[in-house]
Formats: structure tokens, sequence, C-alpha cells
């Protein structure tokens, strides 16, 4: 079972109780083998969701001499201006479109990229809404100059998206109140390339290898491994501890890499005390997960799938 993380919640207690009708139909010994990097009190947890003893589970985990420390990270805490009366979704385009810039160009491999490695090519965003995941993709797409089909929008945007207002030549209002693009204009040889943005959830299955931007759900939050990511952008606080420490280690997939990590929060709910405690967001302690097994309504629910189990044997 791998990333035994995700069975968590109600859906973690329906599948335990479907290990365990498993187990009583087959009526002979099995090995369960978990695998799982976000675990806290692996042995117990692994014990509940398979129906085996607890003193029947070996934890296998590397001991602190084993460890080789390497490389760097960077994290960064956005917070948006609610004065400025402006959406976050715009503070996390902008995020997006000067992160991406300040990675690498396209390389046909990474060790042949500007840096060798040590800096990606390309950039996650999540965000836990599907709504919201579709109005950064199309909001993206308009922010880089292209329609909503992904094409080039040449009657509205000519000439490029709107990275191309940070231009030197055009931005010297932007350039004396702070906003200094000079280092992306020189790494990209100008600022009028528009990014190329792509979306992956569950209505859009599938990663685009020459996409700079990927918006995406929790799809992608395990299971997929590219060792050109070097930017996750996290919209508004993550809701598991666990699940926003998978999504960023999305990026640094390649030893010696050092990823970039940024959550853009709002000034309300729990965006604000996330903000407020960003240490424990960036080195954060796992909780110890548990599962619902005494839940009444998972109880009654399997209570019909085992006597469904029942008849059948006998019928």
């Amino acid at each position: 079972m791998d990333e035994v993380h995700t069975y968590e919640g109600k859906h973690g207690a329906q599948v335990a109780y479907l290990m365990r009708r498993w187990q009583r139909l087959l009526e002979q010994p099995l090995r369960f083998v978990g695998l799982s990097a976000t675990l806290r009190e692996a042995s117990q947890f692994f014990a509940s969701l398979t129906g085996c003893r607890a003193s029947y589970v070996d934890e296998v985990s590397p001991r602190s001499d084993e460890i080789e420390s390497e490389g760097a990270e960077y994290m960064l805490a956005l917070r948006g201006d609610p004065v400025s009366r402006t959406a976050l979704l715009s503070t996390t385009i902008q995020t997006l479109m000067l992160l991406q810039r300040c990675l690498d160009p396209k390389a046909i491999r990474p060790q042949d990229s500007i840096s060798h490695g040590v800096f990606g090519q390309r950039s996650f965003v999540f965000t836990d809404n599907l709504d919201v995941i579709n109005r950064l993709y199309f909001d993206m797409l308009s922010a880089e100059g292209r329609n909503s089909f992904g094409d080039p929008d040449m009657r509205r945007s000519p000439d490029g998206g709107l990275s191309l207002l940070r231009e030197a030549s055009n931005s010297l209002f932007r350039y004396n109140n702070g906003q200094d693009w000079r280092f992306c204009q020189d790494l990209q040889q100008g600022l009028r390339h528009r990014l190329s943005i792509k979306r992956v959830s569950s209505q859009d299955r599938g990663v685009d290898s020459s996409a700079d931007v990927i918006v995406a759900t929790a799809v992608l939050e395990v299971g997929f491994d590219d060792p050109t990511v070097g930017a996750v952008v996290q919209h508004k606080a993550p809701r598991s501890m666990a699940g926003f420490l998978q999504r960023k280690g999305r990026a640094g997939r390649t030893r010696g890499m050092r990823p970039w990590t940024a959550v853009v929060l709002s000034d309300y709910g729990r965006d604000r005390a996330a903000y407020q405690s960003y240490d424990q967001l960036f080195d954060p302690e796992l909780p110890i997960k548990t599962l619902p097994l005494s839940n009444r309504y998972i109880t009654r629910m399997q209570g019909v799938y085992a006597t469904i189990d029942f008849l059948a044997q006998r019928i």
C-alpha cells in the first residue's frame, strides 16, 4: 500500500473494514507492506488499518546517523494586502509570474541548464478547491497573454503578457517604487516570452512535459516525480500538514537542487493563523493519525457489506 497516510478519516476507516472483510474471505495468512514518509506512530496506525496486532507490525525507518544532509531549500510565506483591494488570487498569479522567471530557462536535460540543475525549470501551484483551481488556471492564462484554449491571444495581448510591463524600459515608475525585474529580464533574455500554463485535476489528466507552470489539485500530491520541478506555490493555508509536505516534496527531486516553496495567505481565518505561526508551516509537527473505526455511520454501512459477503458465500 503506497502513501499509507492518505487513508485517513472516514475514507481510511472504510478501507480498514474492507481489508478485514477481504482477509476473512480469503481465510489465509497475509502480509501487508505500507509506505509513507509522513506518519507518526506508524506501527499503531498500520495495525488499525490492516486489522493486524500492533505487535506484528515492524517499522522500517532510517536512523539519525544514516541520514545525510545536503543542499538547501528556500521557503517564503506571503500575505496578500487587503488594503490594496485586490483578490488573493492576484497575489498568487504575480508570485508565479515572478518565481517561474527566476528559475532556469528550459533545457533538454536538467544538467544542461544554466545552473546545472541547482534550480529547476518549472513550477507547480496547488490549492484545495476545484473552483479556485479553474479560476486560477484561466486567470493565469489571461495574465500570460493567452486565451482560454492556451493559445497566444493576439487580439488582446499581441506583444505578450503582463510580464512585458515589468521590463526595464516600461517600468521606471515601478522600479523607483521598489519593483525590480532586471534579473528575470537578463536570465530569460527579455520578458516577452509567454509562459505555458497547464492544468491537472479530475477534469484534466496527464502532465504536459512542455508546460512551465502546472496548476494542480491533490492529484499531483503523491506518486509523481519530475526532476525539473524547482518551485511549489501553495494558494491559501493547506488543510493537511502531511499533504503539504508531500506537495513541497514535488520540487527538489534530484540531489543538489535548491527548491523554492511559497505559501500565499490572506489576512483572515486559517490563513492568518498560518501566517503568524509560519515556523510551524515550514517545520511542522505532524499529528498522530487515528481511524474512526467506531463511527456508527461507518459500522452500519460495513455491517450491510459484511451481510452481503456472508449471504454470497452461503448462497
